[in-house]
């Protein structure tokens, strides 16, 4: 708050005291060029049309299942190359249980404002010590019995990814909490997130080419994808 109060003053003439003007996402294409030096020859990348997918190679028809299975390994090679180079890493397994929940973001009082549980949609909180992925914060959003318990030990899990919001991530201002209640009363959980550079994870998008060149902020997010099915809290 002392830094809005510090811009209205420099603005109106009130101090000499020239706030930062910090670039949170200074990226450009250029930049990139040249940490990276990739180079890509459009060249190789000839104009598609829908009709190459039913073919494993030019000329040659997809008549078979082993014919489709050819076509999507090299399906997977070409988004594999767009995500980029995924470098080595170790990721939080996760809580593991609904008892293994924390406190959540409390400590940031109200800026973020999650959805709260309700009589009939109940909320774990996934935290950084028993989190996911790099130390995460999340939450997980599940039907609940009169005991507060989870109405099933077997539930299908939804992974909710919210609009471009950077500031605030996922958060009541969207109305995402009718979104949830609707998934949860069909009997549903759902697992919410802010995605990179998002919410509580503004800054950690800011000098991601200069780690990671040959990566892609795309890459990560589809990582983290993957390993959320594999750490969403069992029964």
């Amino acid at each position: 708050m002392e830094d809005y109060l510090d811009f209205f003053d420099y603005a109106f003439g009130r101090s000499d005291h020239k706030p930062e003007n910090r670039l949170f996402y200074d990226y450009s294409f250029e930049k990139w060029l040249a940490l990276s030096g990739e180079h890509v020859d459009l060249s190789d990348f000839p104009e598609q049309s829908p009709a190459n997918l039913l073919q494993i190679k030019p000329g040659e028809k997809i008549t078979s299942a082993s014919g489709w299975k050819s076509k999507k390994a090299k399906i997977r090679e070409q988004i594999s190359w767009t995500l980029g180079d995924e470098p080595p890493g170790v990721t939080n397994p996760g809580p593991g249980s609904l008892s293994n929940g924390g406190r959540g973001e409390n400590i940031f009082g109200t800026f973020l404002i999650r959805p709260k549980e309700t009589p009939q949609m109940g909320v774990m909180a996934v935290t950084p010590y028993r989190g996911f992925g790099d130390q995460l914060y999340g939450y997980l959003y599940y039907p609940k019995d009169q005991n507060g318990n989870p109405v099933s030990k077997k539930l299908p899990a939804v992974i909710y990814l919210h609009e471009y919001d950077y500031s605030k991530g996922f958060n009541s201002h969207h109305q995402v909490e009718s979104l949830l209640q609707s998934l949860v009363e069909k009997g549903f959980a759902v697992f919410v997130y802010d995605m990179t550079g998002c919410g509580n994870r503004i800054e950690e998008g800011t000098r991601f080419y200069q780690r990671y060149p040959h990566w892609s902020k795309l890459g990560k997010m589809a990582d983290w994808l993957a390993q959320h099915f594999k750490i969403l809290p069992k029964p």
